[in-house]
């Protein structure tokens, strides 16, 4: 039984281990995400500030 009992321990182990990674992961992605949008965000100001600018300059 002691010998099963270690297995299943290790068993159990790897699959928090395999869990905390797949949340992990899902973290990184959504930061990404976050980043990627911020970055979109921002270039879309930019372009906007551009236009603006180019506008006000030709007027």
């Amino acid at each position: 039984m002691h010998k099963y009992q270690r297995l299943v321990n290790g068993v159990q182990r790897l699959v928090n281990g395999a869990k905390r990674l797949v949340n992990g992961a899902k973290r990184l992605v959504n930061g990404v995400q976050r980043l990627v949008d911020g970055a979109k965000r921002l270039i879309h100001e930019d372009k906007k500030l551009v236009n603006g600018n180019a506008l006000s300059v030709i007027v």
